[in-house]
């Protein structure tokens, strides 16, 4: 299953894939037409690039079912029920909605099908390295953060007992005062 998000031979499932062993299905899902509010030249664009993909996947040798549906399930099913494939094999899309309707599939599919769902390939790192760096890198800032408070206080302590020279060091504004002032709280 390649989406519109998705038009490239060179990402996700389509890197590697051998024309002998699979088939590929686009759907048109007309409820995402719908539902996305796009400019018609960009929803255009999906379509026609999907339409492109299909036609060069054909000539290297590719079987391609190309669907019309009301929705995605909708196509997925059509294709399920008449290709009968052992593994439908689709790459996360990047955005929730996506990601929930790919979702959808495997818990509708499920004992019919295998459904697999392949990190997508489209970025540096997968969905988990992002959420572990990011979590990470939220810790660490909010070390920084009280690590900086505590300083902020040890220097105001010291200068009001004369220990540091208001002339020899500026004070520095605090962390949690400067996090207030930039948001406005």
């Amino acid at each position: 299953l390649v989406l519109s998000d998705q038009l490239n031979r060179f990402v996700g499932p389509l890197a590697n894939a051998d024309p002998d062993d699979i088939a590929i299905l686009f759907v048109h899902a007309l409820d995402e037409r719908q539902a996305m509010r796009w400019h018609r030249q960009r929803l255009h664009l999906h379509v026609a690039g999907m339409r492109r993909l299909a036609i060069e996947l054909r000539g290297l040798g590719f079987t391609v079912d190309e669907r019309d549906a009301p929705t995605l399930l909708d196509g997925v099913r059509g294709h399920v029920d008449e290709h009968a494939p052992k593994t439908l094999i689709a790459m996360r899309p990047p955005n929730r909605d996506g990601a929930a309707r790919l979702d959808e599939i495997r818990d509708v599919l499920h004992g019919e099908i295998a459904v697999e769902i392949r990190d997508n390939t489209q970025f540096l790192c997968s969905r988990e390295d992002f959420a572990a760096w990011a979590e990470a890198a939220i810790s660490a800032h909010r070390l920084v953060l009280y690590s900086r408070s505590i300083e902020d206080r040890v220097e105001c302590v010291a200068r009001a007992q004369g220990a540091i020279p208001a002339a020899n060091r500026p004070l520095r504004v605090s962390s949690v005062e400067a996090m207030t002032n930039s948001t406005g709280n």
